[in-house]
């Protein structure tokens, strides 16, 4: 499923209530304010969007540099456990 189709269809269906007053006689000077009228809607999701999106980006990038360091720090961690067993091993086999 294209999503681009989906956006492209929403936009034409706005655009059929200026084209029907662009082509009445005697209403030409209300075909620019229906234009702008039809496009302010659109501009400003595309703006809030793109604010949501940028604000994600921001609060998402520590969160991911704090999981990056936790991970080598899990990786050490399992490194000195793997270290200590195998000490704990070659103790319990002298012993025998």
């Amino acid at each position: 499923m294209n999503i681009k189709r989906f956006l492209i269809g929403g936009m034409i269906l706005q655009f059929f209530p200026v084209i029907a007053q662009a082509q009445e006689p005697g209403k030409n000077d209300k075909a620019a304010l229906a234009i702008f009228l039809t496009l302010a809607p659109i501009v400003l999701v595309a703006v809030v969007l793109w604010w949501l999106v940028v604000m994600v980006r921001r609060t998402q990038k520590p969160i991911a540099d704090r999981a990056k360091a936790h991970m080598e720090r899990q990786a050490l961690h399992m490194e000195r456990v793997e270290q200590s067993l195998d000490r704990i091993v070659k103790a319990l086999e002298k012993k025998d």
